[in-house]
């Protein structure tokens, strides 16, 4: 729930009363073939069941690439994804 949320970001230190606690992460609204042919291609062993995780993940990739190119060594498992390989 909210309030659990609220409990742990306080408890671990973490800034609770700033506009940026209540932002989404980022998403893809819209699961078309396209998503998906790209959410097979990063992640060939996802169960179809779990295509709308796959989509977060995929999402969250895209949007923190810069920064994972900056931050990972190039031999880091990471890098060895096709979203990393355009």
């Amino acid at each position: 729930s909210a309030g659990d949320m609220i409990v742990g970001r306080y408890v671990s230190g973490l800034p609770f009363e700033e506009p940026g606690f209540a932002v989404l992460p980022p998403f893809i609204a819209d699961i078309d073939d396209f998503i998906r042919r790209a959410i097979d291609l990063c992640f060939s062993n996802l169960p179809s069941r779990l295509i709308r995780t796959g989509s977060f993940l995929l999402a969250s990739l895209v949007y923190h690439h810069d920064f994972l190119i900056r931050t990972l060594n190039n031999i880091h498992l990471l890098r060895r994804n096709a979203r990393f390989g355009n």
